[in-house]
């Protein structure tokens, strides 16, 4: 007899597998290389802290890989004995439905669906965890804007909901040239030790019919993205312009433009003089400029990009276009990339060092997507009703981060309208 194939769970398992090997042999890679050279560089470490973030992921693919297949052994056990048509057939085989389509067995479906979505539209609950936002693990397609969120370091917390770490909040250089014999002169360099915790940021959907899951084959993924996606634009907000409010049920970040020694740069004379300004403010810190990007409303981009004005600076015919403060094809202001953003106030921009050197999220869950039917969806009188009574699921998403802002001065918070 011949091999007994594998199952889809199996195949998935060995893939995984492959996978955890392949970032072994990257990390022992790595490893060899500090050895050799004696120390470990700031990019080998982010990378060591990258493959981790990814074992960790691989490993929760695994145990939800191995829970898929318990539960479809348990079906399967369940319904061994069952004779006659499986749910969604006929005694004469398999029935056309209405809209044409042919409805395959029971089995097959069920684990399709486990496979490929964690059993979502089959059971009452479940969850699915998102990918990370770590830089590196999202698609960024040159073509459209990317969040600003990608170019942060993600740093993982295990066991604790809170942190500490060292903030800058001074720097008073005083190096000059010294005679021999004489006291040299001090530089005052002020550290503070910060110490916070991660804020919960959640939302809840309205309760969506099962039967238009199953009808509308756009909705369920519509449903994940929207989610998502409003969970990622309040942790924008967070990191930017969180206040640190405890009011009611909120439990803000402290964001950047409310932490305390970032830069500020006034309007002068016009957008792009006004821009120009805060990217000498960095060089004159010495800030590197390779992690440095500006944020900004989709609004504000718009005006740099369509305003004439920009052709003041170009240097002569011989080199036109060459000294334009805007490029649009790669979507660059005075040579930094811009990332939009909804949450950014209109004529107001970020201009930012986002190295983990100066600003790092630190994350105690990602992102988790989760749907539930046994939640109250109304009222029938003076008797709450269920979703499992309504055939009705309910969608929350939700994740757990900390925000380290650790040189605020490599951050400028730039006005872009005159009296603003």
């Amino acid at each position: 007899m011949g091999d007994k194939p594998k199952s889809e769970f199996q195949s998935r398992i060995e893939a995984l597998r492959e996978q955890a090997y392949l970032l072994e042999d990257r990390r022992k890679s790595i490893d060899a290389k500090v050895r050799e050279q004696g120390y470990m560089s700031k990019h080998q470490k982010a990378e060591l802290a990258d493959l981790q973030e990814q074992a960790k992921q691989i490993q929760k693919r695994a145990d939800e890989a191995k829970s898929d297949q318990e539960a479809i052994e348990a079906i399967e056990k369940t319904f061994a004995g069952v004779r006659g048509p499986m749910p969604g057939g006929s005694s004469g085989g398999r029935q056309q439905s209405k809209s044409g389509r042919q409805p395959a067995g029971w089995v097959g479906p069920v684990e399709n669906q486990l496979q490929a979505i964690g059993a979502k539209s089959l059971t009452p609950t479940g969850s699915v965890v998102v990918p990370s936002l770590s830089a590196g693990l999202i698609d960024e397609d040159p073509n459209r804007p990317t969040t600003f969120l990608s170019r942060i370091t993600f740093v993982g917390l295990t066991d604790t909901s809170v942190f500490e770490y060292m903030r800058v909040a001074s720097r008073d250089h005083n190096a000059t040239t010294v005679e021999k014999g004489t006291t040299k002169p001090t530089s005052a360099y002020s550290l503070e030790r910060v110490q916070d915790r991660v804020h919960q940021i959640a939302h809840l959907s309205e309760p969506i019919n099962r039967a238009d899951l199953a009808d509308i084959a756009m909705l369920q993924d519509f449903l994940e993205g929207e989610m998502v996606a409003g969970v990622e634009l309040e942790l924008e907000r967070q990191v930017v312009a969180g206040n640190g409010s405890t009011a009611g049920t909120l439990d803000d970040m402290v964001g950047i433009f409310n932490t305390s020694g970032i830069g500020t740069q006034p309007f002068a004379t016009d957008i792009f003089i006004t821009a120009r300004k805060a990217v000498t403010q960095l060089e004159e810190r010495r800030i590197p400029l390779a992690s440095v990007s500006w944020v900004m409303t989709p609004e504000q981009w718009e005006e740099f990009e369509l305003s004439t004005a920009a052709e003041q600076f170009m240097l002569g015919s011989a080199n036109a276009g060459a000294a334009l403060p805007v490029d649009r094809a790669n979507r660059r202001l005075w040579g930094l990339p811009v990332d939009t953003s909804t949450i950014m106030s209109s004529g107001q921009a970020l201009l930012a060092d986002w190295s983990s050197d100066t600003v790092e999220i630190r994350e105690r869950e990602g992102i988790t997507l989760e749907w539930f039917e046994g939640g109250i969806v109304g009222m029938d009188g003076d008797n709450a009703v269920s979703g499992w009574q309504r055939n009705q699921v309910q969608w929350r998403a939700e994740g757990r981060w900390g925000l380290a802002v650790k040189r605020p001065h490599a951050m400028v918070d730039v006005e872009l309208t005159e009296g603003s």
